[in-house]
């Protein structure tokens, strides 16, 4: 069976291509809707930084996510424990960078 085609002004474009630009629009939307808020889900907070869920409790373990606030049953992030733990994370990357640079001279006359 053909796949079914949409004509518009002359062009055409298949159902899938307008399925692709249907579900762009919504994730835009969605980063739109969730910017304005002041504090988000903690899947949210995860698609807003490129982590998944899973790596966020990784990352709880060890101590190393933001702060959590509790209202009812939720786990909410606000928007400024996120700011902050964007800043700690850059902190311990650039301390780690460091670190790591003073090192290597060393190894390398070693």
């Amino acid at each position: 069976m053909a796949r079914p085609e949409v004509e518009v002004t002359g062009n055409r474009i298949s159902i899938a291509k307008l399925n692709e630009l249907f579900t762009e629009l919504r994730e835009l939307f969605r980063a739109v809707k969730r910017e304005k808020r002041d504090a988000v889900s903690i899947a949210d907070f995860c698609e807003g930084h490129g982590i998944s869920v899973a790596l966020y409790y990784k990352l709880k373990d060890q101590g190393q996510t933001p702060v959590e606030m509790e209202v009812g049953s939720r786990k909410l992030i606000s928007k400024e424990a996120a700011a902050a733990w964007r800043r700690a994370r850059e902190a311990a990357t650039e301390e780690n960078t460091t670190r790591l640079t003073k090192d290597l001279p060393a190894a390398r006359g070693a």
